[in-house]
């Protein structure tokens, strides 16, 4: 983390918590819950996809969460949420931290850590209650990151009967992710919804300068010299295994690169139906990063209680063959680094058939099942790609 960053959130920390414990003997500390208890199987034990074998795991998409709002003054209010995760082994902790300023009608500020307003589901992605699948659209929902700390300024308006809420932010983030360290130098960006009776849009765009784990290019990793492979092992006996350069390996790494994110989010709402679709293209320069173009269009209909739905989803990636002009063809590593470049090639479709139960004022069961189909079929012992399906159940809660 960064020394400014790092110094804002710990002066910030005591900060809030005194203010919310002022809050308590005067106007009040606002709280409020989520959860959510995911069990799932892919049915199959030689064919593992994503977080799933055949055996049923209920850790990995379960989570819970509190969060405490208080009014500070007329126009500034605090926010804090702790969130507890499955895969992290329900460790808690801070993910949302953050002071809000309304300067009128049209104008608030917000500074601390935060969500990014990436997608039309990102304030309340953690929030299972608040849509109609087990999970939303991994195609496009799969960020190395979703909080950011920093700050953002939002202007509301009407213009006739549209309603518009635009977003501008900057900021950074210095954290770990299951894959890895991730370190956002900086990001700047946008988010502008626009909406009109039955009908909303989305648009966002954010630049930012990143060094991200190349989980996606697992294969490459052994092919790093060791003073460019901050994975590196030692290797087992016998010859050892070809290495790339450093300038090459420097190609291959995102490490302080330039990266841009876009994306766009339609959303049509009739009297029993509603269907929504979003498109996002992330990019990464001069790295092995496939440059993902993600989107999905989905269907619900709402049956009383119950809410049908299905979804088509595509991944769409680009290897980054370009970086083997950067190799010799005497060079025995090339072969090596064109297969690991191949294995990089993941794209896929998913199609998803379910159902969301409104069981009872804020609780929510679903029941979902999502079969994937790789373009080309990979049994990695790392990041396999196999056609499988994934049947799904949860119970998610508010409070």
């Amino acid at each position: 983390m960064s020394n400014i960053s790092r110094f804002t959130l710990y002066l910030m920390l005591p900060t809030l918590l005194l203010l919310f414990s002022q809050a308590t003997y005067s106007q009040g500390v606002r709280i409020s819950g989520f959860g959510t208890v995911t069990m799932g199987s892919t049915l199959d034990s030689e064919k593992p996809l994503g977080f799933y074998k055949d055996d049923v795991q209920f850790k990995p998409e379960s989570l819970a969460g509190v969060q405490l709002y208080s009014d500070i003054g007329s126009k500034t209010s605090a926010t804090l949420q702790l969130t507890s995760r499955g895969m992290n082994d329900f460790d808690t902790k801070i993910e949302w931290l953050y002071l809000t300023y309304i300067l009128d009608r049209n104008w608030s500020f917000k500074v601390g850590k935060f969500r990014t307003p990436f997608y039309n589901y990102s304030e309340s992605l953690d929030i299972g209650y608040s849509y109609h699948w087990i999970r939303p659209p991994q195609s496009v929902y799969i960020p190395l990151f979703n909080n950011m700390e920093g700050a953002s300024a939002m202007y509301r308006s009407v213009y006739g009967e549209i309603d518009s809420n635009l977003q501008l932010f900057y900021g950074t983030l210095h954290e770990t992710s299951p894959g890895g360290s991730v370190d956002i130098d900086f990001m700047a960006g946008f988010s502008w919804s626009l909406q009109k009776d039955w009908l909303s849009m989305r648009a966002s765009y954010f630049k930012s300068k990143v060094t991200i784990p190349a989980v996606f290019a697992s294969a490459a990793i052994p092919l790093l010299p060791a003073e460019a492979n901050p994975m590196a092992m030692p290797g087992p006996p016998g010859p050892e295994m070809p290495k790339v350069s450093v300038s090459v390996a420097n190609a291959i790494l995102p490490q302080g690169d330039s990266a841009t994110n876009a994306g766009i989010a339609l959303k049509a709402e009739f009297d029993d139906w509603m269907v929504l679709g979003e498109y996002t293209h992330n990019k990464v320069d001069d790295s092995i990063f496939t440059n993902p173009v993600g989107y999905y269009v989905s269907f619900v209909y709402f049956w009383g209680k119950f809410q049908p739905h299905i979804t088509y989803e595509r991944f769409d990636t680009e290897p980054q063959y370009e970086i083997l002009d950067m190799v010799a063809d005497t060079d025995p590593v090339k072969p090596l680094l064109r297969d690991a470049i191949g294995r990089t090639d993941e794209d896929k479709k998913t199609y998803t058939l379910g159902v969301k139960y409104n069981l009872d004022r804020g609780t929510a069961v679903k029941i979902d099942y999502s079969y994937t189909d790789f373009k080309i079929e990979v049994n990695d012992p790392v990041r396999p790609q196999l056609d499988a399906g994934v049947l799904s159940a949860s119970v998610s809660f508010i409070f």
